[in-house]
């Protein structure tokens, strides 16, 4: 998972994320992948932005309130609370979008200016940092990150089709690796290891083909 680009204007403020890194995956597989990370990480970045917490790796937590900024939103909405929510209509707009690689994540809406002055991926905001997207060269927390790659994986293995005879010709170790990558598709090896090991059918085969030990 990589930030690829980003997005600010006055409708949207968003990155891009790189969720299949060169993996020649299904369609279908593509899909799943989208929607589960996208719906995970807009779940992960209302969760935190609640808890006056950043998700991204190495931001600080959200600054308090000005005093007079916490006077008028205690009187008009009854918290002085650092939580990004005055009228709730910018957390409503926090949401993803399928791009060519993965997803676009952000605020899509007439808050998407605001978005960024919180965020300030643009480099032209003065208002203090309260980052709940990442910017080009940054990441999620590791906890995010790790169950992103959980998600991945685990899709890519219930949606990959494979049979006995695929490995029964297989004596070394390279050859596993390169029929593993037409299985699952062009990726590092401890990805390719993790994806066999979510998958009980696959691993059983391998240990009975006495396989697994080349992994």
């Amino acid at each position: 998972m990589r930030i690829t680009d980003k997005t600010t204007d006055q409708s949207e403020t968003s990155v891009d994320i790189d969720l299949f890194e060169g993996r020649s995956l299904k369609k279908a597989t593509k899909s799943r992948i989208r929607e589960e990370v996208g719906s995970f990480l807009v779940e992960q970045t209302l969760a935190s932005m609640g808890e006056k917490k950043s998700p991204v790796a190495g931001a600080p937590g959200f600054k308090a309130l000005s005093k007079n900024y916490k006077k008028r939103k205690l009187a008009e909405v009854g918290s002085g609370e650092a939580n990004l929510e005055f009228d709730g209509l910018m957390k409503d707009e926090v949401d993803f979008k399928p791009s060519e690689n993965g997803i676009a994540i952000g605020v899509f809406g007439e808050r998407a200016g605001a978005a960024d002055g919180h965020n300030n991926l643009s480099g032209k905001s003065n208002l203090p940092l309260r980052q709940f997207i990442p910017d080009v060269g940054q990441s999620y927390k590791k906890g995010i990150a790790l169950e992103v790659e959980r998600i991945i994986a685990d899709i890519i293995s219930e949606e990959t089709s494979f049979k006995k005879s695929d490995f029964e010709d297989i004596t070394t170790r390279a050859e596993l690796y390169s029929k593993l990558a037409d299985i699952f598709g062009v990726m590092p090896r401890p990805e390719l290891q993790l994806a066999v090991f979510r998958n009980e059918e696959l691993t059983d085969m391998l240990k009975e083909l006495d396989l697994l030990g080349l992994l």
